[in-house]
């Protein structure tokens, strides 16, 4: 199987072997843009936990980010799927569990200091994903 993770050192490496387009954004230095306008967000933590060092060199590219409730995030369930796309060809994608991420969105959009416009969104991406689940996973545990 071909395992384009052993052929490729960082994260933007792997990211440019799916897409040529892809670059780093300079005002988010954890987003990942192409030429189609997707955002891809690499969000690793600034210590690894259960090491207790510094992230290994696959996210030397990749600018840590601190921020309230990180933990909580890190330590949610994982989401296993396969994802196919619109050539037919298949992946595996793990993520965090969509339902923790539906509901994290929402105690996120709910602080009193979180900047408006991201309260907003954080509540709004809180609602589509709950949407989704309920109406397109309906055997999600």
């Amino acid at each position: 199987m071909f395992n384009v993770l052993s052929q490729t050192s960082t994260a933007l490496e792997l990211l440019l072997s799916i897409d040529k387009s892809f670059y780093q954004s300079p005002k988010v230095p954890y987003r990942f843009i192409n030429n189609d306008g997707i955002w891809i967000e690499l969000i690793v933590p600034s210590i690894d936990t259960k090491q207790g060092n510094v992230q290994n060199d696959f996210f030397s590219d990749v600018t840590p980010l601190a921020m309230e409730g990180m933990q909580w995030i890190e330590n949610a369930r994982l989401f296993k799927e396969t994802i196919i796309g619109l050539d037919g060809r298949s992946a595996n994608i793990t993520t965090i569990h969509p339902l923790e991420y539906a509901i994290y969105k929402n105690w996120l959009g709910q602080r009193e200091d979180r900047d408006f416009l991201k309260h907003t969104r954080d509540i709004e991406q809180s609602k589509l994903v709950t949407k989704i689940i309920t109406e397109y996973m309906p055997n999600t545990p």
